[in-house]
């Protein structure tokens, strides 16, 4: 509950105003923290996240993609727990 708190808040102020570089794996540890409780009993979650640099994006609008992913992912497995692998690579650069 610690963890989920801050992260909370800084999605509660809304989106930036111009992109900021972050970090993509960072974004889905939060989002993981956030959908925990939606998803531990449908699906577990593989990661499989290589060394990643930070990406100019609108972080928080980025976060919320990987929530509703989740969210969705877990909501389409029907009565047996399921497998939802989130796989991010940087290719040519």
């Amino acid at each position: 509950m610690r963890q989920i708190v801050p992260y909370r808040k800084l999605i509660s102020h809304g989106g930036e105003k111009r992109p900021i570089w972050a970090g993509l794996d960072a974004g889905i540890e939060n989002t993981l923290i956030i959908v925990c409780s939606e998803i531990k009993y449908k699906a577990t979650v593989e990661k499989d996240c290589g060394p990643l640099s930070p990406v100019l994006c609108y972080a928080q609008e980025l976060d919320q993609v990987f929530t509703n992913l989740l969210v969705n992912a877990a909501q389409a497995i029907a009565g047996q727990e399921g497998r939802t692998l989130v796989r991010i690579r940087k290719e040519d650069g």
